[in-house]
């Protein structure tokens, strides 16, 4: 059965049901049933019948009702959308680069896109159609002939954070699949009101907050990214007026949610099921996140740290219902939060470097097997990673306690020092933790020495000195960093993935390049006109 299919078997006794509302602005500006959503995607899947539309498409859309729509209609006529972060999210530096790797490896039949991309896709004269297909009719397109993989569903890439992003086929076996696992470990009855911001072109995102939602007749309610950032305590107003009673996100958003919980009165005792993924789940988040929303009315157990990945569709490790995460302290002081149990269907095991199933609370790298888990990479690429018995070397570190999972953080990210190896994501949290007024997002990583680069606002650039001083300190105990390895650069200046991820190789090839000495030394001489400002005010 095709993802289409399923969605509308899932749904047609309930057609006049409540699908998507959809937000601007946080007023609510479109609501659609079940039927309403189909007919759209049916108007677009015509359109594309009479083009005779085939092969791989790619879907660059920034406004994600339209996202959606044109999703399912490539999907329901057997098209392989190939979704792209659009330029409005990733660099455009970023976008361009990812279009140059794909156009020059791989020719896709056509691209549906909005305006604000169409120039990009002009310059490899490549068909572009409007994300609005029905008012595109009479473009005349030169298709390109192609024989895509006849159970492709989609192809979602990874996210980055420590290479270059891989394109994965999903296949619709696989993607029902996991969305059959999911919802088997989520309770429909107390998980029928679910909001999300999570762009669409991440598996999250897509998989967790659109495809998962529809798949089990649930009530989306669904605004755009940039609608989210900069405006959390909305966000948290916005759940409470529509008693939301699920919410899906990175660790940074319940940090941010935590925050405000504990220094404003609202009332989330209508929220059960409170999920965190996408990145590492921090300790101190969980903990500041439960007392907020114990504070806020939850009298149940709704922090749900879990894990998955791209090349997984999404969905691995949950927590049960009412279950609180467990957290591990090892004896250096470190501690980590289990992610929860496998999934039906889904199983996982810690290995060695020499591949062999390794004992409880032995860390080792992740690896998964079931019936979601990816075979192959888009434009075969490089060969996946799997163990003799078919289990995919994921390239995250962890361990198994009682059956739940525990992750330690990527198996490229570390550092080492005398013998010892710190993840990047350790010495990240334990500075974020003592400097979260003063600076912003950071990367610890190691070439021939440690080096830490953190971003800075202007307002706190006088106590650029003292920051660094105090970072020396605080690391000598673990990792002994020289103030010269210290760099402090501009907000939003650190590499990231289109999820917002840090892309710690990126920031060394930065540093072999240089460029944060110079960037050092404009930011002193920004200083010092500043000072000698001050001084002559004087």
């Amino acid at each position: 059965m095709k993802l289409f299919e399923s969605l509308y078997n899932k749904n047609e006794r309930n057609l006049d049901q409540v699908a998507i509302h959809f937000y601007e602005d946080f007023n609510c500006v479109r609501t659609l049933t079940y039927a309403q959503l189909f007919d759209e995607v049916d108007q677009r899947a015509a359109a594309l019948e009479k083009m005779k539309a085939s092969g791989f498409v790619m879907l660059c859309i920034i406004h994600p009702l339209e996202f959606i729509f044109s999703f399912l209609a490539l999907t329901k006529v057997g098209c392989v959308p190939v979704p792209l972060a659009p330029v409005n999210v990733a660099p455009e530096e970023q976008f361009v680069e990812r279009l140059k790797k794909l156009f020059l490896n791989f020719k896709f039949d056509f691209v549906i896109s909005d305006m604000k991309n169409r120039d990009y896709f002009a310059k490899y004269q490549i068909p572009i159609l409007n994300s609005d297909i029905v008012s595109s009719l009479n473009q005349k397109l030169q298709r390109i002939s192609l024989n895509p993989h006849t159970e492709a569903c989609f192809i979602q890439f990874s996210s980055g954070s420590t290479a270059d992003p891989k394109g994965i086929v999903i296949n619709h076996r696989q993607l029902l699949a996991n969305l059959i696992q999911i919802n088997s470990a989520l309770n429909p009855s107390v998980t029928d009101k679910l909001i999300s911001w999570l762009p669409l072109y991440h598996d999250m995102g897509l998989i967790g907050a659109v495809l998962s939602p529809l798949f089990a007749k649930a009530e989306l309610h669904l605004m755009a990214t940039r609608d989210y950032i900069g405006h959390v305590e909305k966000y948290i107003e916005l759940i409470c007026r529509k008693k939301i009673n699920f919410i899906l996100g990175p660790d940074f958003m319940y940090r941010q949610i935590s925050k405000i919980l504990m220094n404003k009165n609202f009332d989330l005792s209508h929220l059960t099921v409170c999920m965190s993924g996408a990145e590492l789940v921090l300790p101190s988040t969980t903990t500041s996140i439960q007392k907020a929303l114990i504070k806020s009315g939850c009298t149940k157990e709704v922090f749900r740290p879990v894990y998955g990945m791209a090349e997984a569709c999404l969905g691995v490790t949950f927590h049960p219902e009412n279950t609180k995460p467990e957290i591990f302290k090892f004896s250096n002081g470190r501690a980590v939060v289990s992610c929860g149990f496998p999934l039906k269907g889904q199983h996982v095991k810690i290995v060695n470097a020499e591949l062999l199933t390794v004992t409880d609370e032995t860390v080792g790298e992740v690896a998964i097997c079931g019936e979601s888990i990816f075979s192959q990479y888009f434009m075969q690429i490089s060969e996946p990673k799997f163990t003799t018995d078919d289990y995919y070397l994921t390239g995250d570190e962890g361990f198994i306690k009682n059956e739940q999972l525990y992750l330690l953080g990527r198996k490229k990210d570390v550092i080492i020092h005398n013998g010892v190896k710190y993840h990047s994501v350790d010495i990240e949290s334990h500075l974020f933790e003592n400097f979260k007024n003063n600076l912003g997002r950071m990367a610890c990583v190691q070439t021939r020495n440690i080096f830490v680069v953190a971003e800075i606002s202007w307002f706190n650039l006088y106590k650029s000195f003292f920051i660094k001083r105090k970072i020396v300190k605080l690391l000598s105990s673990k990792v002994p960093v020289q103030s010269q390895h210290i760099f402090l650069v501009p907000q939003f200046d650190l590499p990231r993935t289109t999820s917002g991820k840090i892309q710690r190789y990126k920031v060394i090839e930065n540093i072999e390049a240089q460029k944060y000495q110079q960037i050092f030394y404009f930011f002193r001489s920004i200083l010092k006109i500043l000072k000698n400002a001050k001084g002559m005010l004087r």
